[in-house]
């Protein structure tokens, strides 16, 4: 299986998602100011986040990587 950057973020969000206390695709896109549909897309790998958001991302996946 190939394993590339797409993959990565795709993954990442989902799990940031459901670690910021289970959001909606909705809710995620509101907490960073991003619409539903644009979650949706980084999620399903259509493409990945731009690096502005990426680093919202990041901060939240560790954050709630390291209290759970």
């Amino acid at each position: 299986m190939m394993y590339d950057h797409t993959t990565t973020w795709r993954h990442m969000v989902r799990r940031a998602r459901f670690n910021a206390g289970g959001l909606t695709q909705a809710e995620f896109g509101d907490m960073l100011g991003v619409s539903a549909t644009s979650v949706n897309n980084w999620e399903a790998g259509r493409c990945k986040p731009q690096t502005r958001y990426q680093t919202e991302i990041l901060a939240i996946y560790l954050d709630c990587r390291d209290r759970c």
